[in-house]
């Protein structure tokens, strides 16, 4: 009796887990599942600061579905760690292609064209950003960045530093609080 007690409920539980990943796998396609694993066990890797294996989970998962775009925005941010820019940039064009009307995109790549001294691309993905969404305070800190430290564009740079305040960016309060404008 007992063993009928325990048996029963473990039978269910597991006919229904397997019902769901069969819903799964008609709507969502048949590696769905492995490509969330991936995703999720590169998010744990990047979070616990292993980076290359971060990006060999986000590599994997991106094999199994090329349109996957967090998978890429989250390989290109362990690239940006790496410092590794080029392949940051080449992951969040990746995503731009798949969703041209994402604004994090932008301004991340926006960052990696920073970061290799590419003020006129850096710029130009800001705006992009921007133009996407008016509340992004990280695009305006970014561009205020870029102005005020490549561009010395200081009246630009302060009032995009001022905007990201705003916004809620604890680094362009910070700055502010500095004394990095009046």
């Amino acid at each position: 009796m007992t063993k009928n007690k325990f048996l029963k409920p473990f039978i269910s539980t597991t006919i229904s887990f397997l019902v769901i990943i069969a819903i799964f796998s008609i709507f969502k396609g048949p590696n769905y599942i492995f490509v969330k694993y991936y995703y999720y066990s590169g998010f744990a890797k990047q979070k616990s600061k292993n980076l290359v294996g971060a990006i060999e989970d986000y590599s994997k998962a991106i094999s199994l579905d090329k349109t996957h775009s967090t998978s890429y925005i989250s390989r290109g941010s362990a690239y940006m760690d790496l410092k590794k820019y080029q392949e940051a940039i080449s992951d969040y064009s990746k995503v731009i292609e798949l969703k041209p009307n994402e604004s994090t995109s932008f301004a991340y790549r926006g960052r990696a064209y920073y970061e290799i001294n590419n003020p006129e691309k850096s710029i130009a993905d800001f705006d992009k950003a921007i133009s996407l969404d008016k509340n992004s305070g990280y695009a305006y800190l970014n561009r205020a960045i870029v102005k005020y430290v490549i561009l010395k564009d200081y009246e630009g740079g302060c009032n995009d530093l001022n905007k990201a305040s705003e916004l809620g960016e604890s680094e362009a309060k910070e700055h502010l609080k500095n004394g990095y404008c009046d």
